[in-house]
């Protein structure tokens, strides 16, 4: 599988394979074959390619909008969509190693592949000869929202990762003889019954009459009520990428605000994957604006419904995601405080020094550049930093790469010159995201006291070191 730049691995990508007769016999440019849509599209992602026990071709394919599986033979005379459904199956590639199917042995013409799309794990069953139909299974993981990540078949049953809003990241065995799930492994263990929030999955309405996606918790306390007649403070957070997405799962940072009251809205804006091609690619040249919209109209439909005080909203997010907390408390008032972990600022100089892997990723994001130069200059923020005008703080490592601290430094700099409640919390020896338990522990707890102290909260419990700026 390869692409071409400034295409990502989620725009436009080339599979190709060739057919070795010997294994001493040179490989000839006539032997190899490239792939080719059934449709007939040339602007495909095609992606997960993975050969069955009788050399068929599997693949994923967005030729029809959702990353559905298709099949075909070494010559490419058949081919067809085993599943055509409107769900994605698998994920951007920013990292190689997931896949979220499998096939398992071929058996009698019977062709069968173990799969997940993200909500629960299935098998589908199948004739090779392209005739009848295909039977899905759906398997009883254990799990009580089925969501089912990394999915390996051995000849005996199905290695798999799932989890849900409640349970951590889990490594499990599915028998196929008795049905049984094997609980191998988990990334912690949590018994908090009675204080973990479980996220509705929401739909709210945007800019261009359009919509956006996210997942809500509310807040979620045994031991707590309410004031009578009060609403919550809420706090939208925004993923990076930002070709990616927010999931469902057990995250301990979301359920530290929720357990001290606060709602907590995780935005899938648009440009986000998981909800077909059309949908990943309304952030193109829009990176800055639409995912700053997105989380200004998740917070709005939310005060709309009565879920959240309108004058205690927050918003935090880091690098891409900081990008997008920046640029609301810039250009939008819906914020009273925001806060950013090591927040993407100078869109200039990311395109001037990033990896090769994302080096011509703001094309289709932003511009080109240096064509569209106004565009990049625009959506910085820190070039715009005397206009905040509401309380932030900042999150950096001393060692980023990628947003150096002296521009984190800057945005401080501007808030505090203001007068507004700010602070500029720096990790040493930390890059781009926090590796260090002690550091990511207080990053959380200094976020939560700010939010807390701006907007007037008594809380208990808050544990900080760093003294806040311009507040009394």
């Amino acid at each position: 599988m390869e692409w071409n730049l400034p295409d990502m691995p989620w725009d436009v990508t080339r599979v190709k394979w060739a057919t070795l007769t010997s294994p001493t016999k040179k490989v000839e440019p006539s032997d190899i074959r490239e792939l080719k849509a059934a449709n007939g599209k040339s602007d495909v992602a095609f992606t997960f390619p993975e050969f069955t026990s009788t050399g068929k071709i599997l693949y994923v394919s967005d030729e029809e909008n959702w990353w559905n599986l298709f099949e075909t033979n070494a010559n490419q005379k058949t081919k067809r969509c085993i599943e055509k459904t409107g769900r994605d199956l698998g994920h951007p590639l920013w990292i190689f190693g997931m896949h979220p199917y499998s096939a398992g042995a071929a058996v009698g013409g019977k062709q069968s592949v173990a799969l997940t799309y993200g909500h629960e794990l299935s098998i589908l069953s199948y004739d090779e000869s392209n005739t009848g139909s295909v039977v899905r299974k759906v398997l009883d993981t254990g799990f009580p929202h089925n969501h089912v990540y990394y999915v390996q078949t051995v000849p005996t049953g199905i290695y798999a990762i799932g989890f849900d809003a409640k349970t951590p990241m889990t490594l499990f065995y599915l028998d196929f003889l008795t049905d049984k799930v094997t609980r191998i492994q988990s990334t912690t263990e949590v018994k908090l019954e009675g204080y973990l929030s479980e996220p509705q999955e929401i739909e709210f309405p945007t800019t261009n009459g359009e919509v956006a996606y996210g997942y809500y918790y509310p807040p979620q306390n045994q031991d707590y009520d309410a004031p009578e007649g009060s609403l919550p403070p809420l706090l939208v957070r925004n993923h990076g990428g930002p070709t990616s997405k927010a999931y469902p799962q057990l995250k301990l940072t979301i359920q530290f605000y929720t357990s001290r009251g606060f709602g907590v809205l995780d935005v899938n804006y648009r440009g986000s994957s998981g909800y077909g091609r059309e949908f990943r690619q309304k952030l193109n040249l829009k990176w800055g604006v639409s995912d700053v919209d997105d989380a200004v109209n998740g917070a709005k439909y939310l005060v709309g419904k009565g879920l959240a005080d309108p004058n205690r909203l927050c918003i935090a997010g880091g690098s891409a995601g900081g990008l997008t907390v920046l640029n609301s408390l810039l250009h939008h008032d819906t914020f009273k405080a925001g806060a950013s972990h090591y927040g993407v600022t100078d869109l200039e100089a990311l395109v001037a020094d990033t990896h090769k892997f994302e080096m011509r990723y703001l094309d289709s994001m932003v511009g080109p550049y240096p064509a569209d130069k106004k565009v990049y200059e625009e959506r910085s923020p820190i070039l715009h930093k005397d206009k905040l005008k509401c309380p932030a703080i900042f999150f950096q490592g001393t060692e980023d790469a990628i947003v150096p601290p002296s521009q984190s430094e800057k945005m401080y700099e501007a808030v505090k010159g203001k007068g507004l409640p700010c602070a500029y919390v720096l990790f040493d020896g930390e890059g781009h995201g926090f590796t260090k338990k002690e550091n990511i522990k207080a990053a959380l707890e200094t976020e939560y006291a700010f939010f807390v102290k701006v907007f007037g909260i008594d809380a208990a419990h808050v544990s900080c070191d760093v003294k806040f700026d311009n507040v009394a």
